[in-house]
């Protein structure tokens, strides 16, 4: 049986952030909607300029991010295994990424620039090369915003959603991923 993770439907709607939809065809509040109307870009900006007070420390100090170098440091490149349920993972996410954007009315140009090119042109490299922290610590602040805002959110749908899912041989097709 196989597993797709999906994005959850649009909606253009703004929720205020401690109230979701208990549909159970409807995910609850999701990023998109953050975009939407407007709070993702506010939350940039309020976060701007609390910099001076708070600034955004590094993300590679944790033990997992130093054992990422340690790995980059010791691999041989010729000799890379490829887990198959990480793949899977992978393409399941540029899938869902593709399928947003194309709910959302953007090009299929953009949509192949913006996800697929830009993921296996740039950085998949340098992901490859530096490591995951290195990337978000040396990009605009407002990737590096979003990489913290929404990065525990998502690691929170694969660990406690979609694994437990997929480990429990759970009889469905479709495992949402809300945001």
């Amino acid at each position: 049986m196989g597993y797709t993770i999906v994005a959850p439907p649009m909606t253009h709607s703004c929720t205020h952030p401690t109230r979701h939809n208990t549909s159970p065809s409807t995910p609850p509040h999701t990023p998109t909607q953050d975009v939407a109307c407007g709070n993702e870009i506010r939350s940039v900006v309020n976060a701007g300029k609390r910099f001076d007070r708070f600034p955004m420390g590094k993300i590679d100090q944790t033990h997992m991010w130093q054992v990422g170098v340690d790995v980059r440091a010791n691999r041989d490149d010729a000799n890379i295994p490829l887990n198959p349920f990480t793949a899977g993972v992978y393409v399941a996410n540029m899938m869902a990424t593709i399928e947003v954007l194309r709910q959302k009315g953007h090009p299929y140009s953009e949509i192949c620039n913006e996800s697929i090119i830009e993921a296996v042109d740039s950085l998949n490299p340098y992901m490859h090369a530096r490591g995951v922290a290195f990337m978000v610590d040396n990009c605009s602040y407002t990737a590096r915003l979003g990489a913290r805002k929404w990065a525990p959110r998502f690691d929170y749908i694969l660990d406690q959603q979609a694994y437990v899912a997929i480990d429990q041989n759970a009889p469905v097709d479709t495992v949402w991923v809300v945001l």
